[in-house]
């Protein structure tokens, strides 16, 4: 049931995506003017996400079960990150295609379907996965794209992790926001899906196809089945641990949580730093738009083969 609802989510997202595309090829809306859309969703729409997101009571259960999503996303990132190398060596993958296979855009799609799958409680343990994977990013993705070695502490300390810990500051000093601030922030948090996917699809719109045709290459295909085959398959066979497993009384739900951020598409960073640091942005951002289409069914089938277990 849940896997059919995650089909049914991810669906109504991919029309939404689909909208995007069609005003850009109509020439209703240029590609570039989806700027202004992605401006407002880093730097209005997902702070008031996360900060919602972390305003529940302050529990043992909750607390424990971010220490279980935390240890869990580390020991996914940890192997992944021990893996790069040897598909560079191996199969001779660039840097954005290793990176595209373990970065995920976790937030931006995952966080308005399991909210209203799995209900809005869930929704913070995709932080503590998200927070993790912005310090690898702009700490080891960001010397490897850039060259230079070191945390990129401006870029760090971004609208989004600055919400996340004011956000986690009010969640363990237990202070509630007013109820008519919590309400603006869900409005706002309601457009993060639409948004995104609009922008997703104004970007393939302004894509050219026989251009994206060429980049298909058996390297591209293998990239593609890795993010959203292999590295769900990976944590779903990490979380039959029983030191994971069994661990909560709701260790299954809250790795739930963690394998949807681990089979989520290619996190759109990549893409971001290829265009400011000389990268093949248009390959980074085609790896972006296929995986986010073909989710609409791996996401799923990811679900229901970890539910089955």
């Amino acid at each position: 049931m849940i896997a059919l609802l995650l089909m049914q989510k991810i669906l109504a997202m991919f029309l939404m995506m689909l909208v995007g595309f069609v005003l850009v090829r109509l020439k209703t809306f240029r590609p570039e003017e989806s700027l202004v859309l992605s401006r407002i969703v880093v730097l209005l729409v997902m702070p008031c996400v996360a900060i919602k997101a972390f305003q529940i009571d302050y529990t043992e259960s909750v607390r424990n079960g971010l220490l279980l999503a935390l240890l869990a996303s580390l020991i996914v990132f940890g192997i992944l990150l021990l893996l790069m190398p040897v598909m560079e060596k191996v199969l001779g993958m660039n840097v954005i295609e290793q990176n595209s296979m373990v970065f995920t855009n976790c937030t931006n799609l995952l966080v308005p379907v399991i909210s209203s799958v799995l209900g809005e409680e869930w929704v913070v343990y995709t932080f503590t996965f998200g927070t993790l994977q912005n310090l690898l990013i702009w700490s080891y993705t960001y010397s490897r794209m850039s060259g230079q070695k070191g945390f990129a502490l401006k870029k760090l300390l971004n609208p989004n992790m600055i919400s996340l810990l004011i956000g986690a500051l009010l969640f363990f000093l237990g202070i509630r926001l007013p109820g008519v601030v919590l309400d603006a922030c869900g409005m706002l948090g309601n457009t993060l899906g639409p948004l995104c996917m609009i922008v997703a699809g104004m970007l393939l719109g302004g894509m050219d196809l026989a251009a994206c045709r060429r980049m298909i290459t058996p390297r591209f295909c293998f990239t593609v089945f890795a993010r959203l085959i292999l590295c769900p398959l990976l944590a779903i066979l990490l979380f039959q641990a029983p030191f994971l497993a069994h661990a909560l009384p709701n260790s299954k739900q809250v790795l739930l949580v963690v394998l949807l951020c681990c089979a989520a598409p290619t996190a759109s960073v990549i893409t971001q730093m290829a265009q400011v640091y000389g990268g093949d942005s248009a390959y980074a951002n085609l790896l972006n738009v296929a995986t986010t289409i073909l989710c609409i069914v791996t996401i799923p089938l990811s679900v229901a083969l970890y539910l089955a277990l």
